[in-house]
């Protein structure tokens, strides 16, 4: 005799007055046998969902297990492109190549807000909603966990939070005290287990590491808050989770997970360098701009390779020759696929271009118009783009290295915001 059980899931949201504080109720029933039924739990949690009903069954026999999501909302709205609920993602396949899209259907023309949904996209554009909000919601993705399945965004009013990705749930809230900080908090790697937060009191800085509930596990680094806001503090996680490279006013330090010192990392002299990603497994790309009357223009950005053993790093992009205008603000980051390396340009109002790199640093525009990308491969790059100086008006794009735009992954529709951010989980290392 086979023996069958049926697991039923109903999730409940009731949308809160100001579309932050929404409440779900999950009952969980299990029938094992003929006339007995067992409620196992019922939990209230927090998220940012509209009204929504959904339910999961399981059933198991002696040879198959079968399961059956019901659908998950999709938000209607005339400025907002189409999409699919996130029932149907296939989480096994989510990885390099996807993207998490914030977008914002406020009506820019006529100053009118709008509901704001973060979607996830696959490599050939198909959208799946896994998070919304009525309105006045995440105006920037933070961090997307290596795992896949959580984000952190940030809020209006000094507060972040983590977006569990499978339910659409805000999951908790933390404080952002460095909100001009463009990465006040991001995700520990491989996975995400943990978060990193500045946290900055106006005497004092910390980089922090904290459980996702906020308590605090380690210091990374503390320093008296910098006159000169590129002197604060900032970091980069170690690609397997066990160290950290923590810039402050002093330079770059090598540090484990614990906060323990390790060693200083060599810096280029006169410079202050942001860690921005892993090149390799001892090599990391930095943002560097000048510090001192040598360097009149000082918020010109000249990406290097630096070492984390402490040995001499190498610049990758070249500072041109003759004046600098002051709305150029240099590269800030770097990508290398074989064959090509490209850098991310960027200039004053929201103007931005990838340039491709040459052997001796010179470059030239690759992909132009308002442009930043997110990951690139030898099919192409995911470019996100926008038209208006505040970076509204915008899409993401799929492009081919020669800069010619190959398919319109999310579209902006009608007068909206369109994409107000976006992220991939690609990597350069490793």
């Amino acid at each position: 005799m086979r023996r069958i059980i049926v697991l039923t899931l109903i999730v409940a949201v009731v949308a809160g007055c100001d579309g932050g504080g929404d409440t779900t109720t999950t009952a969980t029933t299990i029938a094992a046998t003929a006339g007995e039924t067992t409620t196992i739990a019922s939990v209230a949690t927090t998220g940012p969902s509209s009204t929504s009903t959904a339910t999961t069954e399981v059933t198991t026999t002696a040879d198959t297990t079968t399961t059956s999501i019901a659908a998950r909302p999709v938000t209607e709205h005339p400025n907002l492109p189409s999409a699919q609920g996130a029932h149907l993602v296939d989480w096994g396949a989510v990885g390099p190549g996807w993207a998490l899209v914030l977008y914002d259907a406020m009506d820019v023309a006529a100053a009118s807000p709008g509901p704001v949904v973060l979607y996830l996209v696959s490599p050939s554009g198909d959208r799946f909603e896994v998070a919304a909000w009525p309105d006045d919601g995440p105006y920037a993705i933070l961090d997307w966990a290596g795992s896949a399945d959580a984000a952190l965004v940030q809020h209006n009013g000094g507060t972040a939070a983590i977006v569990d990705l499978r339910t659409g749930i805000e999951t908790a809230t933390i404080a952002v005290s460095a909100p001009s900080n463009d990465r006040p908090l991001t995700f520990t790697e491989p996975t995400g287990t943990n978060v990193v937060a500045l946290v900055d009191d106006g005497t004092n800085q910390r980089v922090e590491r904290r459980s996702r509930s906020g308590a605090v596990l380690a210091t990374l680094g503390e320093q008296p808050t910098p006159v000169d806001a590129r002197a604060g503090l900032d970091w980069l996680y170690g690609y397997d989770g066990t160290f950290a490279l923590i810039k402050a006013d002093g330079g770059i330090a090598y540090v484990e997970n614990d906060g323990t010192f390790v060693r200083d990392v060599w810096t280029p002299m006169a410079h202050i360098c942001r860690p921005v990603r892993w090149w390799d497994a001892g090599t990391f790309v930095a943002a560097c701009t000048g510090d001192g009357p040598a360097f009149p223009h000082d918020f010109y950005h000249q990406v290097w390779l630096l070492e984390t053993d402490g040995t001499a790093g190498v610049p990758l992009t070249t500072i041109p020759a003759g004046p600098l205008d002051v709305v150029d603000f240099g590269h800030t980051d770097a990508w290398e696929i074989p064959g090509r390396v490209f850098a991310q340009w960027w200039g004053d109002c929201g103007t931005a271009a990838v340039h491709l790199v040459a052997p001796d640093g010179s470059f030239t525009t690759a992909v132009g118009a308002n442009s930043r990308y997110l990951e690139i491969d030898d099919g192409g790059m995911v470019i996100q783009r926008w038209a208006a100086c505040d970076m509204s008006e915008g899409e993401l794009l799929r492009v081919d290295l020669d800069g010619t735009v190959t398919a319109t992954l999310v579209p902006r529709v009608g007068d909206a915001w369109g994409v107000r951010d976006a992220a991939t989980l690609a990597a350069v290392y490793p």
